[in-house]
């Protein structure tokens, strides 16, 4: 029979619990709303610190009923995926509705979380290889439609020497209000956007450039007609273009973004 030892270890106001095998690591937050567990060099250890100045993903009156927090190290991508954990509790909507989403410091957009790897009632756990700021969110079913004239416009404005890109689409209230989704953040709408290069592959290129498209339309947000500002963000990968044989396109096609009232 093998027992399993566990030693808790106060560093700061974090508390860690080390497993016999020396990397395999779980970390919890002060609060013990977050738990972070899986394999960390010694040189770049996990780390949760909670984060005061990020907007609540879901609140009631002005005041926050949960946090964000930047769990380290955030800086390169993991080899091997940690495993986050959340308690849920005091939450204004039942669990199902809940995901956990993480703050893109590139295209400043919240990113949903995913695979869940555990779920019930009063927890959620989700697998990821980057880490940065994380919170909870609710989630919210967006009618999409389709964008071909702004692409369109994305393309024509492309930098010379481009050889790549990938656009994302984002959405924010028209006017947020502090009990709902993101309160004035932007939330990346999943499996929207186009990508493509030279020959329709997004090649990898030596740099990169960025830039932003904004729209105003009205979409339907969980069945209701909402106003939203909605946010094209282009990462370009730049090189010495592409050759006569392989044009600079698309990889997709799409439709028409509608109009604003």
């Amino acid at each position: 029979m093998w027992t399993t030892v566990f030693v808790f270890l106060a560093l700061g106001s974090v508390w860690f619990m080390f497993s016999a095998n020396p990397e395999e690591k779980m970390v919890q937050s002060t609060d013990g709303e977050v738990t972070v567990t899986g394999v960390a060099k010694a040189s770049a250890p996990l780390r949760v610190v909670t984060v005061t100045d990020a907007i609540p993903m879901i609140a009631s009156g002005g005041t926050s009923i949960n946090k964000s927090y930047r769990i380290m190290p955030d800086a390169t991508l993991l080899a091997k995926p940690v495993v986050l954990t959340w308690q849920l509790k005091d939450l204004l909507v039942s669990a199902s509705e809940v995901a956990v989403y993480r703050f893109n410091e590139d295209s400043l957009m919240w990113d949903m979380v995913l695979p869940i790897v555990a779920y019930s009632d009063t927890m959620l756990a989700v697998e990821t290889s980057t880490l940065g700021v994380f919170t909870l969110g609710k989630k919210e079913t967006v009618t999409v439609p389709q964008f071909i004239d702004v692409y369109k416009d994305i393309l024509v404005s492309k930098p010379v020497g481009a050889v790549g890109f990938v656009t994302t689409v984002g959405y924010v209230r028209a006017s947020p209000s502090p009990s709902i989704t993101g309160g004035g953040s932007i939330m990346r709408l999943p499996s929207v956007g186009q990508q493509g290069g030279c020959g329709g592959a997004v090649e990898p290129g030596v740099t990169e450039q960025k830039s932003t498209v904004t729209r105003d339309v009205t979409l339907l947000v969980d069945d209701v007609q909402t106003k939203v500002t909605l946010t094209f963000f282009t990462r370009w990968m730049m090189g010495d273009g592409c050759p006569v044989d392989s044009p600079f396109q698309s990889s997709s096609s799409y439709g028409i973004l509608p109009i604003s009232n």
